[in-house]
């Protein structure tokens, strides 16, 4: 069992399957790394994260896989986009 695993790609893509009532979340960008020791996957490069029609693009995402919980960061700033309906 690695420590940290790593995916480049253009894209690099990731499924993260939550609940049956949570669905999935997505991510893409020029790497994907999953950080197993912080349960942590951090996408970087033209980073999005999707789930249920909400999303979150910057350089860099990490996303807290125990936490539920997305950081942004990076210089081009951070883009959010929320489905009113959900």
């Amino acid at each position: 069992n690695p420590e940290r695993v790593v995916a480049d790609g253009k894209p690099a893509r990731i499924l993260v399957e939550k609940s049956a009532a949570d669905g999935e979340v997505l991510g893409q960008g020029n790497r994907i790394e999953y950080l197993r020791a912080d349960d942590v996957v951090q996408v970087s490069g033209e980073a999005l994260i999707t789930n249920e029609g909400n999303s979150m693009s910057s350089s860099l995402l990490r996303y807290d896989l125990a936490a539920d919980r997305i950081t942004a960061s990076g210089q081009d700033g951070v883009k959010m986009t929320i489905d009113p309906s959900g």
